[in-house]
Protein backbone atom coordinates (compact mmCIF):
# COMPACT_ATOMS: atom_id res chain seq x y z
CA UNK A 1 0.00 0.00 0.00
CA UNK A 2 1.44 3.38 -1.01
CA UNK A 3 -0.87 5.48 1.19
CA UNK A 4 1.12 5.61 4.41
CA UNK A 5 -1.15 8.03 6.28
CA UNK A 6 -4.23 5.99 5.42
CA UNK A 7 -2.44 2.83 6.49
CA UNK A 8 -1.44 4.28 9.85
CA UNK A 9 -4.81 6.00 10.38
CA UNK A 10 -7.03 2.95 9.95
CA UNK A 11 -7.35 0.84 13.13
CA UNK A 12 -6.20 -2.73 12.72
CA UNK A 13 -9.73 -4.02 13.12
CA UNK A 14 -10.90 -2.03 10.09
CA UNK A 15 -8.04 -2.61 7.66
CA UNK A 16 -9.55 -5.80 6.22
CA UNK A 17 -12.82 -3.94 5.63
CA UNK A 18 -11.00 -1.20 3.74
CA UNK A 19 -9.00 -3.65 1.61
CA UNK A 20 -12.15 -5.61 0.75
CA UNK A 21 -13.90 -2.46 -0.42
CA UNK A 22 -10.85 -1.20 -2.31
CA UNK A 23 -10.74 -4.45 -4.27
CA UNK A 24 -14.33 -3.84 -5.43
CA UNK A 25 -13.86 -0.22 -6.48
CA UNK A 26 -13.42 0.91 -10.06
CA UNK A 27 -11.32 3.86 -11.12
CA UNK A 28 -11.31 6.74 -10.51
CA UNK A 29 -13.05 6.09 -7.17
CA UNK A 30 -10.48 3.52 -6.03
CA UNK A 31 -7.54 5.90 -6.29
CA UNK A 32 -9.25 9.18 -5.41
CA UNK A 33 -11.07 7.81 -2.35
CA UNK A 34 -7.74 6.44 -1.11
CA UNK A 35 -6.19 9.88 -1.53
CA UNK A 36 -9.17 11.48 0.22
CA UNK A 37 -8.70 9.26 3.27
CA UNK A 38 -4.91 9.56 3.16
CA UNK A 39 -4.98 13.38 3.06
CA UNK A 40 -7.58 13.49 5.85
CA UNK A 41 -5.47 11.16 8.03
CA UNK A 42 -2.39 13.27 7.33
CA UNK A 43 -4.09 16.57 8.21
CA UNK A 44 -5.55 15.01 11.36
CA UNK A 45 -2.10 13.81 12.43
CA UNK A 46 -0.56 17.29 12.23
CA UNK A 47 -3.36 19.15 13.99
CA UNK A 48 -5.07 20.66 10.93
CA UNK A 49 -8.27 18.66 11.22
CA UNK A 50 -10.34 21.84 11.79
CA UNK A 51 -8.79 23.86 8.99
CA UNK A 52 -10.32 22.23 5.90
CA UNK A 53 -13.54 20.78 4.53
CA UNK A 54 -14.30 18.69 1.48
CA UNK A 55 -17.11 19.68 -0.84
CA UNK A 56 -18.03 18.44 -4.31
CA UNK A 57 -18.34 14.77 -5.18
CA UNK A 58 -16.42 13.22 -2.30
CA UNK A 59 -18.42 15.16 0.28
CA UNK A 60 -21.53 13.65 -1.33
CA UNK A 61 -20.01 10.17 -1.15
CA UNK A 62 -18.98 10.72 2.47
CA UNK A 63 -22.55 11.48 3.54
CA UNK A 64 -23.88 8.51 1.57
CA UNK A 65 -21.29 6.25 3.21
CA UNK A 66 -22.30 7.53 6.64
CA UNK A 67 -25.96 6.72 5.97
CA UNK A 68 -25.60 3.46 4.05
CA UNK A 69 -22.18 2.10 5.01
CA UNK A 70 -18.85 2.32 3.21
CA UNK A 71 -19.69 -0.37 0.62
CA UNK A 72 -22.03 2.08 -1.13
CA UNK A 73 -18.86 3.55 -2.67
CA UNK A 74 -18.72 0.56 -5.04
CA UNK A 75 -21.98 1.74 -6.65
CA UNK A 76 -21.23 5.47 -6.65
CA UNK A 77 -20.79 7.49 -9.88
CA UNK A 78 -17.12 8.32 -9.26
CA UNK A 79 -15.19 11.58 -9.57
CA UNK A 80 -11.69 12.29 -10.82
CA UNK A 81 -10.68 14.95 -8.30
CA UNK A 82 -11.01 16.17 -4.72
CA UNK A 83 -12.62 19.54 -4.01
CA UNK A 84 -11.23 21.03 -0.80
CA UNK A 85 -11.64 24.37 0.96
CA UNK A 86 -9.07 25.35 3.54
CA UNK A 87 -6.52 27.86 4.75
CA UNK A 88 -2.95 28.32 3.60
CA UNK A 89 -1.61 26.15 6.43
CA UNK A 90 -3.44 23.23 4.85
CA UNK A 91 -2.13 24.11 1.40
CA UNK A 92 1.44 24.30 2.71
CA UNK A 93 1.07 20.99 4.55
CA UNK A 94 -0.15 19.19 1.43
CA UNK A 95 2.70 20.62 -0.62
CA UNK A 96 5.28 19.51 1.95
CA UNK A 97 3.73 16.12 2.68
CA UNK A 98 3.31 14.79 -0.85
CA UNK A 99 5.22 14.53 -4.10
CA UNK A 100 3.76 17.51 -5.96
CA UNK A 101 3.74 17.26 -9.74
CA UNK A 102 2.28 20.74 -10.19
CA UNK A 103 0.45 23.47 -8.31
CA UNK A 104 -1.15 25.95 -10.65
CA UNK A 105 -3.33 28.95 -9.82
CA UNK A 106 -6.67 29.17 -11.56
CA UNK A 107 -6.80 31.69 -14.43
CA UNK A 108 -10.41 32.47 -13.48
CA UNK A 109 -10.68 32.27 -9.67
CA UNK A 110 -8.25 34.17 -7.47
CA UNK A 111 -8.59 31.78 -4.52
CA UNK A 112 -8.35 28.48 -6.42
CA UNK A 113 -5.31 26.35 -7.20
CA UNK A 114 -5.08 22.91 -8.78
CA UNK A 115 -2.60 20.57 -7.11
CA UNK A 116 -1.45 17.34 -8.74
CA UNK A 117 0.19 14.96 -6.28
CA UNK A 118 1.38 11.39 -5.86
CA UNK A 119 2.38 9.14 -2.97
CA UNK A 120 5.60 7.15 -3.27
CA UNK A 121 5.46 7.18 -7.04
CA UNK A 122 1.88 5.90 -7.17
CA UNK A 123 -1.02 7.09 -9.27
CA UNK A 124 -1.63 10.81 -9.50
CA UNK A 125 -4.56 12.68 -7.95
CA UNK A 126 -5.82 16.22 -8.46
CA UNK A 127 -7.03 18.49 -5.67
CA UNK A 128 -8.94 21.64 -6.56
CA UNK A 129 -8.06 23.73 -3.53
CA UNK A 130 -10.03 26.84 -2.56
CA UNK A 131 -8.90 29.36 0.06
CA UNK A 132 -9.79 32.87 1.18
CA UNK A 133 -13.36 34.13 1.07
CA UNK A 134 -14.48 31.19 -1.02
CA UNK A 135 -13.52 28.82 1.78
CA UNK A 136 -15.46 30.91 4.29
CA UNK A 137 -18.68 30.01 2.48
CA UNK A 138 -18.24 26.45 3.69
CA UNK A 139 -18.13 26.92 7.46
CA UNK A 140 -21.13 24.64 8.00
CA UNK A 141 -19.10 21.47 8.14
CA UNK A 142 -19.44 18.07 9.74
CA UNK A 143 -17.06 15.24 10.54
CA UNK A 144 -17.84 11.80 9.17
CA UNK A 145 -15.71 8.81 10.14
CA UNK A 146 -14.78 6.22 7.51
CA UNK A 147 -12.72 3.16 8.43
CA UNK A 148 -11.75 4.98 11.62
CA UNK A 149 -10.51 8.12 9.82
CA UNK A 150 -12.35 11.40 10.56
CA UNK A 151 -13.08 13.37 7.39
CA UNK A 152 -14.38 16.97 7.40
CA UNK A 153 -17.10 17.67 4.84
CA UNK A 154 -19.60 20.47 4.31
CA UNK A 155 -23.13 19.69 5.43
CA UNK A 156 -25.79 18.39 2.98
CA UNK A 157 -27.68 21.70 2.71
CA UNK A 158 -24.44 23.48 1.78
CA UNK A 159 -23.69 20.76 -0.78
CA UNK A 160 -27.08 21.36 -2.40
CA UNK A 161 -26.45 25.11 -2.42
CA UNK A 162 -23.10 24.59 -4.18
CA UNK A 163 -24.64 22.19 -6.70
CA UNK A 164 -27.22 24.81 -7.66
CA UNK A 165 -24.33 26.91 -9.01
CA UNK A 166 -23.30 24.23 -11.53
CA UNK A 167 -24.50 23.93 -15.15
CA UNK A 168 -27.86 22.15 -15.47
CA UNK A 169 -26.45 20.15 -18.37
CA UNK A 170 -24.05 18.35 -16.01
CA UNK A 171 -26.62 15.85 -14.83
CA UNK A 172 -24.49 14.28 -12.09
CA UNK A 173 -25.08 17.37 -9.95
CA UNK A 174 -28.85 16.79 -10.01
CA UNK A 175 -28.14 13.22 -8.92
CA UNK A 176 -26.02 14.51 -6.06
CA UNK A 177 -28.85 16.81 -4.98
CA UNK A 178 -31.25 13.86 -4.96
CA UNK A 179 -28.78 11.94 -2.80
CA UNK A 180 -28.46 14.77 -0.31
CA UNK A 181 -32.26 15.10 -0.07
CA UNK A 182 -32.31 11.39 0.74
CA UNK A 183 -29.79 12.04 3.54
CA UNK A 184 -31.77 15.01 4.87
CA UNK A 185 -34.99 13.00 4.98
CA UNK A 186 -33.24 10.24 6.94
CA UNK A 187 -31.97 12.90 9.37
CA UNK A 188 -35.49 14.10 10.03
CA UNK A 189 -35.61 17.38 8.13
CA UNK A 190 -39.04 18.08 6.70
CA UNK A 191 -39.88 19.34 3.20
CA UNK A 192 -41.21 22.52 4.85
CA UNK A 193 -37.86 23.16 6.56
CA UNK A 194 -35.90 22.55 3.36
CA UNK A 195 -38.20 24.75 1.25
CA UNK A 196 -38.01 27.53 3.84
CA UNK A 197 -34.22 27.35 3.87
CA UNK A 198 -33.96 27.75 0.10
CA UNK A 199 -36.64 30.43 0.05
CA UNK A 200 -34.46 32.37 2.49
CA UNK A 201 -31.60 32.43 -0.02
CA UNK A 202 -33.89 32.89 -3.07
CA UNK A 203 -33.04 29.49 -4.56
CA UNK A 204 -36.42 27.73 -4.60
CA UNK A 205 -36.78 27.92 -8.38
CA UNK A 206 -33.29 26.49 -8.91
CA UNK A 207 -33.89 23.61 -6.51
CA UNK A 208 -37.31 22.91 -8.03
CA UNK A 209 -35.72 22.56 -11.48
CA UNK A 210 -32.90 20.30 -10.24
CA UNK A 211 -35.35 18.14 -8.32
CA UNK A 212 -37.39 17.61 -11.48
CA UNK A 213 -34.24 16.79 -13.48
CA UNK A 214 -32.99 14.40 -10.81
CA UNK A 215 -36.28 12.52 -10.59
CA UNK A 216 -36.39 12.19 -14.37
CA UNK A 217 -32.78 11.19 -14.97
CA UNK A 218 -32.01 9.01 -11.96
CA UNK A 219 -35.26 7.16 -11.21
CA UNK A 220 -33.62 3.91 -12.38
CA UNK A 221 -30.19 4.61 -10.88
CA UNK A 222 -28.55 1.56 -9.34
CA UNK A 223 -27.89 3.42 -6.08
CA UNK A 224 -31.65 3.89 -5.55
CA UNK A 225 -30.94 6.47 -2.85
CA UNK A 226 -34.04 8.58 -3.41
CA UNK A 227 -36.12 10.42 -0.88
CA UNK A 228 -39.50 8.79 -0.49
CA UNK A 229 -42.19 9.64 -3.02
CA UNK A 230 -44.25 11.48 -0.42
CA UNK A 231 -41.24 13.52 0.75
CA UNK A 232 -40.10 14.55 -2.73
CA UNK A 233 -43.67 15.29 -3.84
CA UNK A 234 -44.30 17.49 -0.81
CA UNK A 235 -40.98 19.30 -1.34
CA UNK A 236 -41.74 19.84 -5.02
CA UNK A 237 -45.10 21.39 -4.21
CA UNK A 238 -43.62 23.68 -1.59
CA UNK A 239 -40.78 24.81 -3.86
CA UNK A 240 -43.29 25.52 -6.62
CA UNK A 241 -45.35 27.58 -4.19
CA UNK A 242 -42.31 29.62 -3.13
CA UNK A 243 -40.99 30.18 -6.66
CA UNK A 244 -40.47 33.81 -7.69
CA UNK A 245 -43.29 35.31 -9.75
CA UNK A 246 -42.22 36.99 -12.97
CA UNK A 247 -43.41 40.58 -13.45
Amino acid sequence: MTFKHLESGIPLGRMDNYLELSAKLSEPTKTVLAYTLDVAAYLNSIGLDRDYALFGGYSVLSHLMKEQGENIAALWRGSTDIDMAGNMKVMSAIRSGYDIKSCLPSPNLEDKATIKLTTNGGAECRIDFYSGEFANKFRAKETNVHFGIPVNVIDPLSIIESKLRTPKEELQHAGDIIGMLYVLERRGLTPAEIATHFAGISKTKELYVRLKIGKREFKNDRLSLFPTKSFSGDLERRLHKYRPIAH
